[in-house]
């Protein structure tokens, strides 16, 4: 049996201190769950300005039978 899956790391929205690196910038995740289908937003602040990246993921279904 094969099992897929996703591992998010949302950041930290006030840009939460880090001891080992500065350049640490504020950033948040948004999920879009429908069915099948996942829709990641990524915010994230550089420099003053808003950096928003968009991931889909789409599962195909699949029927198992037991044996």
């Amino acid at each position: 049996m094969r099992v897929a899956g996703v591992v998010i790391n949302p950041g930290s929205a006030t840009g939460a201190y880090s001891s080992v690196t500065y350049d640490v910038n504020p950033s948040f995740v948004l999920m879009d769950i429908d069915g099948l289908h996942v829709v990641v937003y990524v915010y994230e602040l550089i420099d003053g300005e808003v950096k928003v990246d968009k991931i889909d993921f789409k599962k195909t279904a699949t029927t198992h039978s037991a044996h």
